[in-house]
């Protein structure tokens, strides 16, 4: 089918920017000689290697990691990088961030002078785009792009200088560096314990925060807030929805921790909060933590799991299954509970044919996070719930780990590349397609029923 086209392209864009991301890493100016990890954790690794450069698996996974902004490693970034290594590492993640927001214009004008009006306005729907000037669109992503990391940067380089003491040069390059990260919602840091070292400096703390909740929102609704408004669904969906993950996330987060000495015991009160907030703003696939996961509680892991699931917004820098479709699930719920035959959501009707695409994501991503669960279980040592956090970071392009990543064998980071790919580009390719190929039958079968519950 010719509108089968983009989705390919798209595809192997993807594909394109990790092949080119493996072999620039694979150079021995990417690597600094050290050992994958200080402390000699063993790290399986496979392919072939130039003297003195990065195994390809290594280097597969990492680009990989970048490129669909997820932020897992199997070696010790700030380490095992050179600088080299680590100006790659941003700008697969600059690519593969805000590459994503810009790709759902591009889809529109491929589609646009080969389909009819309508499904030209189904096509943008679904890109959360429009048809308005596609220039106009693309300047102002990139330009909110670029203007936040600027001021993230501009913030952090001075928080560095005068309160870790750093010379300018490494403030400005730390800002720089954990501005981008942040923004495109990569989750790749320059220290070796992610930002557990920045924990107890505010100021640090909520601005990479803050840059995490901007790029994770969507160019859309960024858009529409520049222009004063939020009078769309979308809009008002994304912004109450992410609101109450967050109050409800650092709730959680803050009750399970609060007494923990590896965590939040030791801290004061406001510090408390702030990285409670901060840990319940991550799983919304930035993959940074604050805080020690490998000795948080169980019932952590599993909140942040669920908060990782439904990741940031559409045609934005982050991932997983996204706010909207977990409103949607709401809704529906809600309206069936009710008895409602027509599902509502402030004063819209939500259209039908959303209904069946949510179920359709919702299905195919708990399958793909069971069976990868599953096999991660077969081939390693770890528990349920390691793998299962390790599965659904990978699927949401989240980052954070339990400390597994290092040691997964050959088969288990393959996997966990293919999970990545398909977390960044699946639920957008696949979503545009449920909306662009609606046939109408011209036919009919006779109306059945099953029993439910």
């Amino acid at each position: 089918m010719r509108t089968a086209s983009p989705y390919r392209w798209i595809s192997a864009t993807f594909a394109l920017l990790i092949a080119c991301g493996t072999l620039l890493l694979m150079l021995p100016i990417a690597r600094t000689g050290a050992a994958p990890w200080a402390d000699g954790t063993h790290v399986p690794v496979g392919g072939i290697a130039l003297p003195g450069g990065a195994p390809l698996s290594v280097a597969l996974f990492t680009a990989t990691s970048a490129s669909c902004v997820t932020g897992l490693s199997v070696v010790d970034t700030p380490t095992y990088w050179s600088s080299f290594g680590h100006v790659v590492i941003l700008c697969l993640a600059e690519i593969g961030g805000i590459g994503t927001m810009t790709v759902a214009a591009l889809l529109a004008r491929m589609v646009r002078h080969r389909l009819s009006l309508r499904t030209r306005n189904d096509a943008a729907v679904a890109a959360s785009s429009g048809l308005g000037d596609l220039n106009a669109v693309l300047t102002a992503t990139v330009s909110i792009a670029v203007g936040v990391q600027a001021g993230v940067a501009a913030i952090l380089t001075t928080d560095f200088v005068l309160f870790h003491d750093y010379s300018f040069g490494k403030a400005v390059w730390y800002g720089v560096f954990h501005a981008g990260s942040a923004y495109n919602n990569a989750g790749f840091a320059l220290y070796t314990d992610s930002l557990v070292g920045l924990n107890r400096d505010p100021l640090a703390i909520l601005t990479i925060a803050a840059a995490i909740i901007i790029g994770g929102i969507g160019f859309p609704v960024l858009m529409e807030l520049g222009r004063g408004a939020t009078r769309t669904l979308h809009t008002r969906v994304v912004l109450h929805t992410t609101a109450l993950l967050l109050v409800a996330g650092t709730a959680f987060i803050a009750l399970c921790e609060w007494s923990n000495r590896s965590t939040l015991g030791p801290m004061s009160i406001p510090l408390k909060i702030v990285n409670a907030f901060f840990s319940a703003v991550t799983p919304r696939t930035a993959g940074f933590n604050s805080l020690d996961i490998a000795a948080q509680h169980p019932s952590t892991w599993f909140g942040t799991d669920i908060l990782m699931f439904v990741g940031a917004a559409p045609a934005s820098t982050g991932g997983g299954l996204k706010v909207t479709t977990l409103a949607v699930v709401v809704a529906v719920t809600w309206s069936q509970v009710r008895g409602m035959d027509k599902i509502h959501m402030g004063r819209w009707r939500l259209a039908e044919a959303i209904h069946g695409q949510v179920v359709t994501l919702l299905g195919l991503a708990l399958s793909l996070i069971v069976a990868t669960t599953m096999l991660l279980m077969a081939v390693t040592p770890y528990r349920l719930d390691q793998c299962l956090f390790e599965t659904i970071s990978a699927f949401a392009t989240v980052g954070l780990t339990t400390g597994i990543t290092p040691s997964l064998p050959l088969l288990a980071q393959l996997t966990l590349v293919a999970l990545m790919l398909v977390g960044r580009v699946g639920p957008f390719t696949l979503a545009a397609a449920l909306t662009m190929r609606r046939e109408a039958l011209l036919y009919d079968r006779p109306v059945g029923t099953v029993l439910i519950g």
